[in-house]
């Protein structure tokens, strides 16, 4: 009973560990999933957010430039020159001028102003707001018109109660420089002034369901796709900055609160996570200023150069939350219904084994039954014979099942080789593409050789050809040795040759480009021996050598440092270059299949993983990582064979 009590308890814990772990790789998978997905997500829509506003932009720049140049053309006619000097026309007539220049350039309001920053005349002198008789000394336009600049500004108008954005030109008697013996205040007899409205551009905006705001060096928004956002803040505004607005009259008494954020998280310079007031977020769907659930929203600026203005967009993060949420689900179902399978496996393994047990039980019974019949033998013959016969029947099957179970594992064993077989044939071309580039080389060689006249190169070209060819079916044969069912032997092998050879192999082919190669090897360095296979190693060191000459090829100074040492236990070699050295982002991915940090058409991706396998076949250690002196540091590890173990190997 208390075994049965302990069997239960078992495999009660072992259920409870099973889900713990679905239940931690569950979480750490969702958590990677999401970020993953976010990120990405959340780029995308920066991107978009800033060719969106560089367009925008750009239109609003283009927009304003149409109006930029019209005060200036208008300061040279001379009929606001006459009325400034001796203000003799009639003051509707005047109007009625100003009336008509505003029809054709299509702006919101001109008019023209006195020295004194009064308004002589205006075009909107019909409306019960006109601007005809009002002072405008305070606005920063005039002020700059006075001082002999275009005056620029944008502003509420404390008349109209309409925005718009002013340019003002200054009205001079004579040309500035040219002298003059006019009034007290020399040359300035008054501006004239245009202001435009941007009321269609945000218009088209909205329609365009574009959730533009333009704010102004304090943080003031002016310019909104949706209404209720402007004369918002971005931020809390200081006592001394309300103050110089409220002098300024620029909102005419607006309270310009600021926009309810409750959570800000800067990405960078240009974008901005926004959290808003629970309830009271905007609404990028309708007018409404503010509704919503408190969701997150991106803000990405731009300045707009010349204005001290800048540009946002205020983009709705839900459709992120969405994907990351979705893209979560897909992973916790997958990794969920692998669990489940895992556990149906194990299930279905445990009810096998309790069968077996008690099948072991069943034999065991019969064994005492058959002792017992032995015993009745006389008695039961007949049906002691019928046992007999059953039980021979049984035992048949039974071997016949055995046999055919192993029969089945060496197929399988088989079949698992052959799909390494398959694996490795991506490999096949890297490895022989080395030996493949010398035959090349050399029998360019020997080709020049031949025609200079000088057989004796040619006969140097054609052993090193076969040399290599030789190689190449070395290289060939491993293959076919892996593939057969017989298993691969390794033998005592000298490193350091292996190495020596990888190097001359890659300077007799011509490829080191002028790269000052140093070789650190202990003076009896050959005699020290590992086991494994010569031709493999020398492809390792071939593949890291070629790696270190890749990266510093073509660069002044390019170097690389071929080094070996010997501990008690265990042969080193290093590989380093003066090349930049590994990023940090790739440093995990170093021996992975197919990664590779080349260009396209430069490399597979095989090469280092290759050799790491075949290190590994070794029991040997292969590392990848960035040298304190600067450059690429890879460092090979592999277990010293002592004296009497060669000779067991020999």
């Amino acid at each position: 009973m208390w075994c049965g009590r302990g069997v239960a308890l078992q495999a009660q814990l072992s259920r409870m560990a099973f889900f713990g772990v679905l239940l931690l790789t569950l979480a750490v998978a969702d958590v990677v999933t999401w970020q993953a997905t976010w990120n990405g997500h959340l780029q995308q829509q920066i991107d978009a957010a800033h060719q969106d506003l560089e367009l925008r932009a750009q239109n609003l720049q283009g927009f304003l430039s149409r109006y930029e140049l019209l005060p200036e053309l208008l300061a040279v006619d001379t009929v606001f020159k006459q009325q400034l000097r001796v203000n003799k026309l009639a003051p509707n007539i005047l109007n009625a001028h100003l009336e008509r220049l505003n029809s054709i350039i299509g702006g919101s309001d001109v008019y023209l102003m006195d020295r004194h920053g009064v308004t002589l005349a205006a075009s909107n002198w019909r409306t019960e707001r006109s601007f005809v008789g009002k002072d405008f000394s305070f606005r920063p336009y005039f002020k700059a018109a006075r001082e002999g600049k275009l005056g620029r500004y944008f502003a509420l108008g404390v008349v109209s109660r309409k925005r718009g954005y002013y340019f003002a030109h200054p009205i001079h008697s004579t040309p500035l420089g040219a002298g003059g013996d006019d009034d007290a205040l020399g040359m300035f007899l008054g501006a004239v002034t245009v202001k435009v409205s941007l009321d269609d551009l945000e218009q088209s905006w909205y329609d365009a369901q574009a959730n533009i705001m333009v704010t102004d060096r304090d943080g003031v928004v002016f310019l909104a796709a949706h209404p209720n956002w402007r004369y918002h803040t971005l931020g809390t505004l200081s006592l001394e900055k309300r103050q110089a607005i409220q002098k300024s009259r620029r909102f005419a008494g607006i309270p310009l609160q600021p926009l309810p954020i409750v959570h800000e998280e800067k990405r960078d310079a240009f974008s901005r996570l926004l959290t808003f007031k629970q309830g009271i977020e905007p609404n990028l769907n309708t007018s409404r200023a503010f509704s919503g659930q408190g969701k997150r929203f991106l803000l990405y600026s731009l300045p707009l150069p010349g204005t001290g203005w800048d540009m946002h967009t205020l983009v709705d993060l839900a459709p992120a939350s969405r994907h990351a949420f979705a893209n979560t689900m897909i992973v916790t179902y997958t990794v969920g219904l692998l669990f489940l399978l895992v556990y149906v496996m194990q299930q279905r393994r445990a009810a096998h084994m309790a069968r077996m047990a008690l099948e072991r039980k069943t034999q065991l019974a019969l064994k005492q039954a058959h002792d017992e019949l032995e015993i009745r033998v006389e008695r039961r013959t007949a049906a002691l014979q019928q046992s007999n016969e059953q039980l021979s029947v049984e035992v048949r099957e039974r071997k016949k099942a055995e046999e055919e179970l192993k029969q089945a594992q060496s197929d399988l064993v088989q079949a698992g080789k052959l799909a390494a077989v398959g694996q490795m044939a991506a490999g096949i071309t890297h490895e022989i593409n080395q030996p493949l580039t010398a035959i090349r080389a050399y029998a360019d060689n020997a080709q020049a050789f031949m025609q200079r006249g000088r057989p004796e190169k040619v006969q140097d070209n054609l052993v090193l050809i076969a040399e290599l060819t030789e190689t190449m079916g070395r290289i060939v044969n491993h293959l076919k040795v892996f593939s057969r069912k017989s298993p691969e032997t390794l033998k005592a092998t000298s490193p350091a040759i292996a190495a020596q050879e990888a190097l001359g192999l890659l300077e007799s082919a011509g490829k080191v480009w002028g790269i000052d190669i140093t070789v650190n090897f202990p003076e009896n360095a050959d005699s020290y021996q590992v086991l494994a296979d010569d031709i493999m190693l020398q492809q390792v060191f071939l593949n890291l050598l070629k790696n270190g000459r890749d990266v510093v090829k073509g660069q002044d100074g390019a170097k690389l440092w071929l080094s070996m040492w010997v501990s008690a236990n265990h042969l080193h070699f290093a590989v380093r270059d003066n090349g930049p050295g590994i990023e940090a982002e790739a440093l995990d991915q170093l021996f992975d299949p197919f990664f590779t940090t080349k260009p396209v058409g430069k490399g597979m991706g095989l090469g280092l993983s290759i050799s790491y396998g075949i290190v590994r076949q070794f029991k040997g250690v292969l590392r990848g990582e960035n040298a304190a002196q600067g450059g690429a540091l890879f460092t090979l590890e592999l277990p010293r064979l002592k004296k009497s173990q060669d000779e067991d190997h020999v």
